[in-house]
Order: C-alpha cells, then sequence, then structure tokens
C-alpha cells in the first residue's frame, strides 16, 4: 500500500510485532497537482488528482492540511 511503509526492524519488531516507517511522504505520491488559489488577502494550497470523472471538495479541519485526504484520494481514483 502507498501509504504504508515499513521500516527497518526494530526490538519489537523482533518479538513478532511490525515497525511502521512514519517519516512524512511527499504530496505527489498521492496527487498530480499542486496550486496555490488567491482569494483577497488569504493563499490557498490546493491538491488536484485526475482530470475526469465526478469531482470531490474535501475539506480539512482546523490545524491539518489537505494532504489529511492523501490515502483516500488514491483510493478513489480510477
Amino acid at each position: 500500500l502507498i501509504y504504508c511503509r515499513c521500516g527497518a526492524h526494530s526490538k519489537s519488531a523482533q518479538r513478532g510485532r511490525h515497525s511502521r516507517d512514519l517519516s512524512p511522504l511527499q504530496w505527489d505520491a498521492f496527487f498530480d497537482k499542486k496550486i496555490f488559489v488567491d482569494v483577497g488577502e488569504d493563499k490557498f494550497c490546493v491538491y488536484l488528482k485526475g482530470d475526469n470523472g465526478p469531482v470531490f471538495y474535501l475539506l480539512h479541519g482546523g490545524g491539518y492540511s489537505g494532504l489529511t485526504w492523501a490515502c483516500f484520494t488514491v483510493r478513489i481514483s480510477f
């Protein structure tokens, strides 16, 4: 899965558990395009995936980014 990368074995992995590499992934592993939209004095970062099919507008909560939807975007893309 693109959103789950396993890292090197740790002590817990040696005891039978899987360790996970939780390092950040880049936006372009999930989206095709990143643009900035100016609305008045505000600037918004918008991530785009695909160029046909239905359009989904996905909003995020405060303190998060549009990358919150990265894994979901991969799963619904065709």
